[in-house]
């Protein structure tokens, strides 16, 4: 069909009259223009900047050289598709994008990128016929496809800034025999080397964390495969019908395996490097009556007594090569445990959680592991800011306490006219920050309540009422007396009673000293003044029964 369309352009041609070295022309974007030499058949773009089209669309069987300028930025989308006679192109320096199918199903046996390409659009080389192609390390991202059909590609260097290899990029690429994925790519799209029958060896980098779905799909030349450390999943089919592929190992990170992705798959070894079974793998299609697992030494029971894992006809230990480093919280609870390749750091696990307390790192540094260890989490104990205030909301006392500790108040307020009775929250076991307010009951108090705390236990606090005779209080300029307050005591003690004064002004000092006897000093202590002085106010204790 091509030949006779070819003919027929021919006998158009010649009527239209451009053989015989005749030109067709136009443009192609804002600053190129091409023309079309219909004696050699060469077509030759000029100018710079963006191609936008390709109109010589209804000349393509025509064309059998390409000549491409420098200062050319994009090739447009389909710009030479199925230009069957097309056999070699170069690619200048100047191009960073090809288009979407920009030269599929051409006739391109040898081609040659030049190294400013960055971005190559789905399906551009697809069907093409070239045995070998290197993709500059400028290129940093290629579309689906890419060179999916092209089944003389035998020999493919690729960029090491790509970070994935779409769906389809080599599928059906059936001459291709090896593969080295360079170790900048974290992902292996969906069927990327579908129906590569010829696959015999494939080297996976430490750095792909995760394989699509029938990737390998009838790679029936693959008799071994190794996952990296780095592959957390293998999705389904990712190996399905890989007709000799007998020797599988999984790397330390895998931790899910997708349904029937070693179906069809004759695997006899199976070496797992994960600490902790992977799920999935009763599904995954591998037989375990007829496989041996090899597992690490630290995990051997552990795989034993796993679901599906413990079908397996045998479990081999295999010697740790490396240092194990087992990550811990405070109660011993084993928070994460792994070989790490000596001189290595290891990687510890997501910072722990602990009630009342704040995770403030490991005990032990590991950026440079040499032999096992074991590592503790550390923590802090979270403390807490509880004021008391009076009813007026004037500070008490404001102190910093430890989580689930008790506060200690203060002694107790007075208020004219009032009793104070106790504070509005529970103050035992701190586990946020607290204000806490004093409570009062309106009416003076006509007996003192001395405080008795029994010796055996502090907690135990004892009450009786007693009505004490103290002194006259001595006066004191610029101060009101307000009353006495007794101090809790053991009950083999004396019980010390104060005297506590209100200053009559605001900025009164922290220390006073009485100018008509100086031994009496009073003292503040929280909204109130307390009388120090040589002399001390006491009653023998009282025993309470």
């Amino acid at each position: 069909m091509r030949n006779k369309l070819f003919t027929i352009f021919l006998v158009l041609a010649a009527s239209i009259g451009i053989t015989n070295a005749a030109i067709v022309n136009g443009t192609c974007g804002e600053n190129l223009t091409w023309s079309l030499n219909t004696k050699d058949s060469t077509l030759t773009i000029e100018g710079s900047g963006v191609m936008d089209s390709a109109p010589w669309g209804e000349y393509i069987n025509y064309i059998a050289h390409v000549s491409l300028p420098e200062g050319l930025s994009h090739i447009a989308p389909q710009a030479f598709f199925e230009c069957e006679h097309l056999k070699h192109i170069d690619i200048p320096n100047s191009v960073v994008q090809i288009g979407n199918l920009a030269f599929g199903f051409s006739g391109i046996s040898t081609i040659s990128l030049g190294n400013g390409v960055q971005r190559i659009g789905a399906y551009a080389f697809s069907h093409c016929n070239f045995t070998s192609i290197t993709l500059p390390n400028s290129v940093t991202q290629m579309g689906k496809g890419v060179f999916s059909g092209c089944i003389s590609l035998t020999l493919v260097i690729l960029s090491n800034q790509i970070t994935k290899l779409e769906d389809n990029t080599f599928s059906s690429c059936s001459a291709l025999k090896s593969l080295t994925i360079p170790n900048s790519v974290t992902t292996i799209g969906k069927e990327a080397f579908h129906f590569c029958d010829n696959l015999e060896t494939i080297t996976i980098p430490n750095s792909v964390t995760s394989i699509g779905s029938s990737a390998f799909y009838y790679c029936s030349k693959l008799t071994d495969i190794e996952i990296p450390n780095s592959t957390t999943t293998i999705e389904t089919g990712a190996f399905f019908n890989c007709l000799n592929l007998t020797t599988v190992t999984l790397g330390k990170k895998i931790a899910d395996i997708g349904h029937g992705a070693f179906s069809g798959c004759p695997v006899t070894s199976l070496t797992c490097l994960a600490i902790t079974p992977p799920s999935g793998g009763a599904n995954c299609g591998i037989n375990p009556s007829t496989c041996h697992l090899y597992v690490p030494s630290i995990s051997l029971s552990t795989y034993q007594n796993s679901v599906w894992w413990e079908e397996f006809s045998e479990i081999i230990a295999i010697p740790a090569q490396n240092p194990i480093v087992t990550f811990v919280d405070w109660d011993g609870t084993i928070l994460s445990s792994d070989e790490v390749e000596e001189g290595s750091a290891a990687i510890p696990p997501a910072n722990p959680m602990r009630d009342g307390y704040t995770f403030i790192g490991w005990d032990k540094d590991f950026s440079n592991v040499t032999e096992d260890m074991t590592i503790t989490a550390l923590y802090k104990i979270n403390r807490y800011r509880v004021e008391f205030v009076d009813w007026d909301n004037s500070v008490l006392k404001s102190d910093s306490v430890d989580w689930n500790s008790a506060a200690i108040a203060p002694f107790n307020p007075y208020r004219k006219g009032y009793t104070f009775k106790g504070w509005d929250k529970d103050f035992e076991h701190v586990t946020s920050d607290l204000t806490i307010k004093a409570l009062y009951e309106m009416g003076e108090e006509t007996d003192i309540i001395v405080r008795f705390t029994n010796d055996n236990n502090e907690n135990d606090i004892l009450h009786q009422s007693i009505i004490l005779k103290v002194p006259e209080a001595p006066e004191i300029e610029g101060f009101t007396f307000l009353g006495w307050q007794p101090v809790a005591k053991l009950l083999e003690d004396d019980i010390e009673i104060r005297a506590i004064y209100k200053s009559d002004v605001d900025a009164a000092p922290e220390v006073y000293a009485n100018p008509s006897n100086p031994t009496q000093k009073l003292i503040r202590e929280g909204n109130v003044y307390i009388l120090h002085e040589g002399k001390s106010y006491s009653v023998q204790g009282i025993e309470v029964k």
